[in-house]
């Protein structure tokens, strides 16, 4: 599956009852657990010890995980339980009837796009694991990763260009409506700053 090496493919399954003990669910969030997710199984680990790779400073080994929904519409919650359960590296591939896309999660959910599951395909770069693990989530999350950053400090700098730019849209709308000449002058003004520090968020 994936297009990964045989030898990486084990079967092992996760009970749903060991994430809802783990968590202490009450009634309400275990049924919204229930209603979405049919079952989930460990299908691929990712190690020295099934292919030709190198441990990493931080990255051990990474598993696959193919979770079977019951809706094709899912809470990214669920899914961090599951991630924050387990602890450690893991790519998500979602399914519902013969389509599926595959997810993961750092600090916030990533997901690509829904298509054939079969057609379902990932490549592997890098020899270090941890190499191996930032690429997997920048091919998932369609994360262009700049100037030799690595995949946190993209993320900081993404997320920083987003709220400035936030702000920037908020401003505009101000300034459109805005009737006093002097503070509309003081809102184009500090547009143009936040526009000048995007810029140099390169």
């Amino acid at each position: 599956m994936l297009g990964l090496p045989g030898n990486t493919e084990i079967k092992r399954r996760i009970p749903k009852e060991t994430i809802q003990k783990k968590f202490q669910m009450d009634t309400n969030i275990r049924k919204h657990f229930d209603d979405e997710i049919k079952s989930m199984t460990i299908i691929h680990e990712i190690s020295p010890k099934t292919m030709n790779v190198t441990e990493g400073d931080v990255v051990k080994n990474i598993f696959v995980i193919r979770i079977i929904l019951k809706t094709d519409t899912y809470d990214e919650k669920n899914i961090g339980l599951i991630a924050r359960l387990i602890n450690q590296p893991m790519l998500f591939v979602l399914t519902f009837n013969d389509k599926a896309c595959l997810a993961v999660y750092n600090r916030k959910l990533f997901s690509s796009p829904w298509q054939l599951e079969e057609k379902l395909k990932i490549s592997l770069t890098g020899q270090k694991l941890d190499e191996i693990w930032d690429d997997l989530q920048a091919q998932v999350g369609n994360i262009k990763i700049e100037n030799g950053r690595n995949l946190d400090q993209q993320l900081e700098l993404d997320e920083k260009r987003k709220q400035l730019q936030i702000k920037i849209e908020r401003l505009e709308k101000q300034v459109r409506t805005e009737k006093q000449p002097k503070k509309k002058f003081e809102l184009v003004e500090e547009k143009k700053a936040l526009e000048k520090n995007l810029k140099t968020l390169i």
